[in-house]
């Protein structure tokens, strides 16, 4: 496993895994309050803290390119700040998916697949374009049959709306399939269903040449929540679900010495979790990169 090149200033940052480039893209920042759940702050000490006082967390995404297939995971983009979790915190943008995907030397046309691991807002942001066609023409798009029903429940937000018609569109098109369970995308590229944060909830593995990366999407939010795996910041997620995934999957990534990331990660948000004593924790590869 080795970091290409120096990327301390990039929006853009990559591991090889085997014969796999899995690229982390930096796509906004959210300034959100500091909040507390059953005595309990999520804030830890490498938490940055935005100048209006609330703490800013990282909205990425991921690109895995190998021989086979180019494969995007939660791809999002926005064109200015917007307003999310009822106004109570603020998303401001970093690189736009065209640049990030020219950094990657990515066509859109290029895209084999797309994986969407939950119905949220801040992960389905970057499906089709202005004219409300498919940002990715040749690409199937796997979305949890779990969480259709949640997101159309969701719609009376306006913001929910627009994904559920971006979902829409892609349906038109013939490219979405809704996926039950653990799948397999390619050789070397598995959803594998959690459940906890949505009904569908999943995370993305990858594994080439004996190396691992680990995408947990939304499975944890914090690093704290790695470091105590049973407490859920988050309210309204289903805690068990969350717990028993969370258990397998930080497990999983310490034993194999895997590349990890979540989408709330800071940036650069790769890192790797390390266990001792029956206990996990978090530790990001490099320093924060600066808004």
């Amino acid at each position: 496993m080795r970091i290409l090149g120096d990327q301390r200033r990039s929006r853009v940052t990559v591991r090889t895994v085997g014969a796999i480039r899995c690229g982390l893209v930096d796509a906004a920042r959210i300034h959100w309050p500091l909040v507390e759940r059953g005595g309990r702050s999520w804030k830890s000490a490498d938490t940055p803290i935005a100048p209006d006082g609330r703490a800013e967390v990282g909205v990425n995404w991921l690109c895995i390119a190998g021989p086979e297939a180019t494969i995007l995971v939660d791809p999002v983009s926005w064109k200015e700040p917007v307003q999310v979790d009822e106004g109570a915190s603020d998303l401001y943008p970093m690189i736009s998916l065209s640049r990030a995907l020219n950094r990657l030397g990515v066509e859109p046309s290029a895209v084999t697949h797309v994986i969407l691991t939950h119905w949220h807002i801040d992960h389905l942001a970057g499906l089709i374009d202005s004219d409300g066609n498919p940002c990715f023409p040749a690409a199937t798009h796997y979305f949890p049959a779990a969480d259709w029903q949640p997101l159309v429940e969701a719609v009376a937000d306006a913001s929910e709306e627009q994904i559920l018609s971006a979902m829409r569109a892609v349906d038109a098109a013939g490219q979405l399939v809704l996926t039950e369970g653990d799948l397999e995308i390619s050789e070397e590229v598995t959803i594998h269903w959690t459940g906890g944060e949505t009904p569908g909830h999943q995370v993305v593995h990858v594994v080439s040449d004996e190396d691992e990366a680990i995408y947990l999407g939304d499975l944890v939010h914090f690093p704290n929540e790695i470091s105590e795996p049973s407490w859920v910041a988050v309210e309204w997620r289903n805690d068990p679900e969350l717990r028993a995934a969370r258990e397998y999957w930080l497990g999983h990534a310490a034993t194999r010495a895997a590349h990890v990331a979540f989408t709330h990660g800071r940036a650069p948000a790769w890192g790797c979790i390390e266990a001792e004593g029956g206990r996990f924790s978090w530790r990001y590869d490099e320093e924060p990169h600066r808004a």
